[in-house]
């Protein structure tokens, strides 16, 4: 058996990534790297054999790119970037340097921003030296890393990419992720309330979606076909220090 995976406001994708053999690019405040594990065994996924993505942010120059097979292109851009002086790159950048460039250019732009930017979005400052780390120039991973990691990409599913999560036709069997700014929270691109995303998860849900699943910081109130999962214990990797993001849950409806 194999699987349609749909992510809407996918950002960085975890879970595609993680499906396709846990490959890293940049982590961001609210990626879900450290939980697309325990989130892909709850959604009982199996073989992706095809994916589609919703994301209006920065992350979405990156996915074009990959979809298209330009990581090698992309990665020839950061490191052409590596030898220039961190804080005057940064700040070209953030200004729009490459915003209207080549897909390998935007996506290279993209990648290098998040990993200068605190949070990882385009509204953060810039991370600037680490004190408990000399060799970072301000730049996580550094730009060498960063070029290293997109030659490894591996080969893909493919991958249809759109801008918006209202882009995308509900359709039966799929396997449906939905990881929206949580409420209260700033700095993501996504406009969708909480009632959006319930309308949103009933839509795919109505149409006959083999799961779905919602990433929050408390459980959604839906019917009795949905269960609700604290997976703030199962993080893998760095402990998140800020508390009013300490908890994660994760509503899931499974057709039967």
């Amino acid at each position: 058996m194999v699987d349609v995976l749909v992510e809407l406001c996918a950002g960085s994708a975890a879970l595609t990534r993680w499906c396709s053999g846990g490959w890293k690019l940049v982590s961001y405040a609210g990626g879900k790297d450290g939980y697309a594990e325990i989130i892909a065994d709850l959604m009982d996924l199996r073989r992706v054999e095809r994916v589609l993505l919703a994301e209006p942010g920065i992350w979405h120059d990156v996915w074009v790119a990959l979809t298209w097979g330009l990581s090698d292109r992309v990665a020839d851009v950061v490191e052409q970037w590596q030898y220039e002086d961190a804080r005057t790159l940064w700040d070209a950048l953030r200004g729009g340097r490459g915003q209207h460039d080549h897909e390998w250019v935007r996506a290279a732009r993209a990648l290098v921003l998040v990993a200068g930017t605190h949070g990882g979005h385009e509204r953060g400052g810039f991370k600037g030296l680490h004190v408990n780390r000399p060799s970072v120039d301000g730049f996580i991973p550094s730009r060498g890393s960063l070029a290293w990691r997109l030659r490894e990409v591996p080969e893909l599913p493919p991958i249809e990419v759109f801008k918006y999560a209202a882009d995308v036709e509900p359709f039966a069997g799929a396997c449906v992720y939905i990881d929206p700014p949580y409420k209260g929270r700033s700095g993501y691109d996504h406009a969708l309330t909480r009632f959006e995303v319930i309308e949103l998860a009933m839509a795919w849900k109505n149409a006959g979606a083999r799961v779905v699943a919602v990433s929050e910081a408390a459980p959604l109130q839906f019917d009795d076909s949905w269960t609700t999962h604290e997976l703030t214990a199962a993080r893998r990797g760095q402990v998140r220090r800020n508390s009013r993001s300490a908890q994660e849950w994760l509503t899931v409806y499974k057709k039967t």
